[in-house]
C-alpha cells in the first residue's frame, strides 16, 4: 500500500532525517521536477535547494525539526519547488499547496515530511469564482452569501488537507486518532467526538475522545448497539437528534447535555475499520455538506491507518526473521560444538590406540571412550534428523497397545547408570491400575526417555529424581520431577521450543543441541496430548507432565505399515553374539569407503561367515558372475555407480541363483524415502549407518530364516 501510494499518489512526497537529508522522493516528484530518486536520497536538502534558503523557507525545517507543522501561504510563496505547470497552457510555475511536517516515531522528532500537491488548476478557478463573484457582487446582494459559501468549502479543503498532512506525519496510530478527532472537532465546532476501532467480532472500541471530561479509551460497544454500531452496521454517514440508541459512548454523551450526533465509517477496500463521531449540544445535527466532510476525512484517516498497520506489520516480520536468523546461528555454532566435542574424543583416543604406547588396560579404556561418544554422536544425529521429519511434517508414529508402566521401566533402565555416575536417587510412584493405551511404543519410550535425561543431566550430584505415573478416566499422566537447577521465568515459555536454550554462551554447563524438548512436545501432540513444564525458578527444580489420551484421537496419524520406527538408543552397549545360523554363510560385502568394508568384514569373519568384498559396482558383478553368494551387502551411494545400479543389474541377470541372492542396503541417509527406494530396488532389507554389529547380524540372521522357510515349501 505504502509503494503503491509512493508510487501512484497524486501529491508529492519527500522525508528526511533530523539532519534534513533526503530518505524518500516519490514518482510524482519525479515526473514534475526531473530529478530521479537514485540522484536525490542521501543529499541534504538545502544543498540540492538552496534558493529555499534565499527565500527563507528553510525555517519552515527547522520548526519541523521541532515539532511544528507549517503550510506555506500560496500567495505569499507560491511554491516550495520550482516546477513547471503540467497544465499545456500555462507555462510559468505551478502553484503548490505545501505542508511540512515533523516525522514522529513514539512521540519523538526523527526528520520531516512534506507534502506538495499542484493546486495550479484550483487556484485558477478559485480566481476565477472570485472574478466572478467580485462581479456578481455589484449586481446582487445575493451573491455575497456564494462568496461565503465558495469560502468556507475552500478553508474546509485546507483543514482537510491539513489532518491529511496530520496523517501522513504519525507513524501511531493512537497519535493518529487523537490529532484527527481533535482536528474534525474544530473544523466543525463540535462540542466533543470520539474515534471507535473495530474488532474482528464486530465490537467497537474507543480509541480516542475530544472534549469529555471522563476517560472511556478502551471501553468497549458491544457489535451493533449504540449510535456509533448503528454506522457500522449500515456503513453510510448518518446523523441523528433527541433520543440516541443506549451504549457506553452515548450514555455519558447525554449525562453532558448532547443533542445531535453524526457518525461516518472508517472503510477501506470494503473492510470497516472503525467510526468517527462528532456531538453538539446547542447546534442543530450536521448538514449535508459537514457529513461530506466528515466522510473525507474519515477516507483519510482509514488509510492512514492501513498504512499504520503495515508499517508494524512489517517492521514486526522484519524483528522476527532478524531473530530467527540469530537463532539459527547460534544453533549451528551449538551444532558445531556438539559434534566436534565427542568427535575429539574418538580421534585423540584413536590415535592413543595406534600409536601402540598404551597397554591392555588402557587400551580397553579407550575402545569404552571411543563407543560411548560414537553413540553420543550417533543421538546427535538422530535428533536432528527427527527434528528435520517434524519440520518436513515426515515424522509419523505407529499406533500399537501400550503398557505404560513396561515403557517408564525401560527408559528408567537406560538412565539408571548415568543417575547412579551422579548418586542421583530415582523415585518411582506407579498406579498400578493403568492398563494399556494406544500409541507408538518406541516414540513414548523416547518421549519418557528424553524427560529423564534432561532431568539428570540439570540436576546436581546427590540430587532425587521423581517419576510418577498416573491415570484418569480419559487420560494417562506421566511426570518427571528433579530436584535441579530449575527453569527462569523468563525462559519457561520457551522451554518447548526447537533450537532453544536457557543458557547458550560459551561457558554453559551443560551440553546439547537444546532440541529434546522440542521433540517431547512434537511426539506428544502427535499422540493427541499435552506436555507442560513448571518451575519456581533457577535452583528449584523442574516438573515436566505429559498426558496422553487412553483412546485414539482422529488427529492421530498412523504410521505406515513398512516404515521403520524410530528408536532410542541406548547409552550402553548392546551384546554382540554371532548367530550360529551364520556360520559357513557365502557373504558378498560392497563399499567403496576401505574402513567400512574391513569393519563388515572382521564381523563376520568372527561370525564364521565366509566373506569376499567388492570396491564397486563392476567388481561386485564380477564376483557374482563367476559364483553367486548367499547374501549381498551392499553401500547405496558409491562413485560412478551406486548400490541401486547393482542390485537392478542382479536381478536382471538370467541366473536363478542370482534372483534368489538376499540383500541388505547399507546407507547414511535415514529418511523413510530411501528406504522404500531400497526395497523397491530389490532389496530386502534397508540399514542405516552408523552399523551396529549386533544389528548387522541379526538382520542377516533374519534373512537366512526366511530363505530356508522358502526352501522347506
Amino acid at each position: 500500500m505504502l509503494r503503491w501510494i509512493n508510487d501512484h499518489g497524486a501529491q508529492g512526497i519527500v522525508t528526511t532525517d533530523d539532519q534534513l537529508i533526503i530518505t524518500s522522493w516519490n514518482h510524482w516528484l519525479e515526473a514534475n521536477s526531473g530529478r530521479k530518486k537514485e540522484t536525490m536520497l542521501g543529499q541534504n536538502l538545502l544543498s540540492v535547494f538552496p534558493e529555499l534558503t534565499d527565500r527563507k523557507l528553510d525555517n519552515y525545517y527547522r520548526r519541523a525539526l521541532e515539532g511544528q507543522s507549517g503550510v506555506l501561504s500560496q500567495k505569499l510563496h507560491r511554491y516550495l519547488l520550482e516546477m513547471v505547470s503540467p497544465t499545456e497552457d500555462v507555462e510559468e510555475p505551478m502553484y503548490q499547496s505545501v505542508r511540512i511536517s515533523p516525522l514522529l516515531e513514539k512521540g519523538l522528532v526523527v526528520g520531516t515530511v512534506t507534502v506538495i500537491e499542484d493546486v495550479t488548476e484550483r487556484v485558477r478557478r478559485e480566481a476565477e469564482l472570485q472574478r466572478q463573484l467580485e462581479e456578481r457582487a455589484h449586481l446582487l446582494a445575493a451573491e455575497s452569501i456564494a462568496r461565503n459559501a465558495a469560502e468556507t468549502a475552500s478553508r474546509r479543503l485546507q483543514h482537510l488537507q491539513m489532518v491529511t498532512d496530520e496523517a501522513w506525519a504519525h507513524m501511531s496510530v493512537d497519535d493518529l486518532l487523537l490529532s484527527s478527532v481533535k482536528a474534525v472537532g474544530s473544523i466543525l465546532n463540535a462540542d466533543s467526538g470520539g474515534i471507535l476501532l473495530s474488532e474482528p467480532n464486530g465490537d467497537l472500541v474507543i480509541r480516542a475522545t475530544e472534549g469529555l471530561d471522563v476517560d472511556l479509551v478502551g471501553s468497549v460497544i458491544p457489535a451493533g448497539t449504540g449510535f456509533a454500531g448503528l454506522v457500522a452496521i449500515e456503513r453510510r454517514p448518518l446523523t441523528m437528534q433527541g433520543d440516541l440508541p443506549p451504549s457506553v459512548f452515548t450514555k455519558v454523551l447525554l449525562e453532558r447535555g448532547i443533542k445531535a450526533i453524526s457518525g461516518v465509517p472508517l472503510v477501506v477496500n470494503k473492510r470497516l475499520l472503525g467510526v468517527l463521531c462528532i456531538a453538539m449540544r446547542d447546534t442543530p445535527a450536521s448538514s449535508e455538506d459537514d457529513l461530506r466532510f466528515m466522510s473525507l476525512v474519515g477516507d483519510r484517516i482509514a488509510l492512514a491507518i492501513e498504512r499504520i498497520s503495515l508499517y508494524n506489520l512489517e517492521r514486526t516480520a522484519r524483528a522476527q526473521a532478524e531473530e530467527a536468523n540469530r537463532l539459527k546461528d547460534q544453533f549451528l555454532a551449538t551444532v558445531s560444538h556438539e559434534l566436534r566435542t565427542p568427535l575429539n574424543a574418538i580421534l585423540g583416543w584413536a590415535r592413543m590406540l595406534t600409536s601402540g604406547r598404551i597397554d591392555e588396560q588402557t587400551s580397553k579404556h579407550a575402545l569404552q571412550v571411543i563407543e560411548r561418544n560414537a553413540r553420543i554422536q550417533a543421538q546427535l544425529i538422530d535428533d536432528l534428523l527427527d527434528v528435520s521429519r517434524i519440520i518436513s511434517g515426515k515424522l509419523h508414529i505407529n499406533i500399537l497397545p501400550v503398557e505404560p508402566l513396561t515403557i517408564v521401566g525401560l527408559a528408567l533402565d537406560a538412565v539408571r547408570p548415568a543417575a547412579e555416575a551422579k548418586e542421583i536417587e530415582l523415585r518411582t510412584s506407579f498406579d498400578t491400575e493403568t492398563g494399556t493405551i494406544p500409541g507408538d511404543p518406541d516414540r513414548i519410550q523416547q518421549i519418557i526417555w528424553n524427560l529423564l535425561s534432561n532431568a539428570i543431566k540439570f540436576t546436581p550430584n546427590g540430587g532425587k529424581v521423581d517419576v510418577l505415573v498416573a491415570r484418569d478416566d480419559s487420560h494417562i499422566e506421566f511426570t518427571v520431577r528433579d530436584t535441579g537447577q530449575g527453569i527462569s521465568a523468563e525462559f519457561l515459555p520457551f522451554v518447548f521450543e526447537r533450537f532453544r536454550q536457557a543458557d547458550s554462551t560459551a561457558t554453559r554447563m551443560h551440553g546439547g543441541l537444546g532440541l529434546g524438548l522440542a521433540i517431547v512436545r512434537h511426539l506428544t501432540e502427535l499422540h493427541g496430548g499435552t506436555v507442560h513444564a513448571d518451575s519456581s525458578g533457577p535452583g528449584m527444580g523442574a516438573t515436566f507432565s505429559v498426558r496422553l489420551p487412553i483412546q485414539v484421537s482422529r488427529g492421530v496419524t498412523s504410521q505406515s505399515e513398512n516404515e521403520e520406527p524410530s528408536k532410542v538408543d541406548e547409552t550402553g552397549p548392546r551384546a554382540f553374539n554371532c548367530p550360529p545360523t551364520l556360520k559357513g554363510l557365502d557373504v558378498l560385502i560392497v563399499d567403496d569407503e576401505a574402513d567400512a568394508l574391513e569393519l563388515m568384514t572382521t564381523v563376520l569373519n568372527e561370525c564364521g561367515a565366509k566373506t569376499r568384498s567388492a570396491a564397486s559396482v563392476s567388481e561386485a558383478l564380477d564376483l557374482i558372475r563367476a559364483k553367486a553368494p548367499d547374501l549381498l551387502i551392499s553401500d547405496i551411494e558409491m562413485p560412478n555407480q551406486d548400490g541401486y545400479n547393482l542390485i537392478r543389474a542382479i536381478r536382471a541377470m538370467p541366473s536363478r541363483e542370482a534372483h534368489k541372492i538376499r540383500a541388505i542396503a547399507l546407507t547414511a541417509n535415514a529418511h523413510e524415502a530411501d528406504r522404500t527406494r531400497a526395497l523397491s530396488a530389490g532389496f530386502q532389507l534397508h540399514i542405516r549407518k552408523p552399523v551396529d554389529p549386533s544389528e548387522l547380524v541379526g538382520a542377516m540372521e533374519q534373512l537366512v530364516a526366511e530363505r530356508r522357510t522358502e526352501k522347506r515349501f
